[in-house]
């Protein structure tokens, strides 16, 4: 059997529809920046936000399509802005280093994630169900946002300074 492919009309269509998430997420959240100022901490507390409403109030499949888009925009923002951060830390010779083990040591505790989420619904929730039991285990899991606000004040700032050399 072979595989169906997208006649031309459905793949321009296809590949417009990629191109604008693709490029729009990005210019959301410069035009954000600019306009209202929001720092690191907005979103923070925006992705913690947006997961909370995720896990606790999707009910209906077809909110996936509209609440799913916001999620992953607060969080890939957020995380967005650690490739930026992380490299103004470090010195030109260790720059690339330093950022690829700030951001692999976070995805290595990251890989924890699906275990927790799993001991929470399946342990500490159970008594809930099977549905409920994920929400709550999932918005337990938004804690972890505010361990990121917690560390932000000790984060050093580096809007205005000039790269260590």
């Amino acid at each position: 059997m072979e595989p169906q492919w997208l006649d031309a009309d459905e793949r321009a269509a296809w590949l417009r529809l990629a191109a604008v998430t693709e490029l729009l997420p990005a210019a959301l959240d410069t035009q954000l920046r600019r306009d209202y100022g929001l720092t690191h901490f907005e979103y923070f507390v925006l992705a913690m936000l947006s997961t909370a409403m995720v896990f606790g109030t999707m009910t209906e499949r077809s909110q996936i399509f509209w609440m799913i888009p916001i999620m992953g925009f607060c969080q890939l923002t957020l995380f967005g802005g650690y490739s930026i951060y992380f490299a103004e830390l470090f010195p030109t010779r260790l720059r690339s280093t330093g950022t690829s083990f700030c951001y692999n040591v976070g995805r290595l505790v990251a890989a924890m994630g699906p275990l927790l989420l799993g001991k929470l619904s399946g342990v500490v929730y159970a008594s809930h169900g099977p549905v409920d039991s994920m929400r709550y285990a999932g918005i337990t899991m938004c804690s972890v946002f505010l361990i990121g606000l917690m560390a932000l004040p000790f984060a050093p700032e580096t809007k205005g300074k000039p790269l260590p050399e």
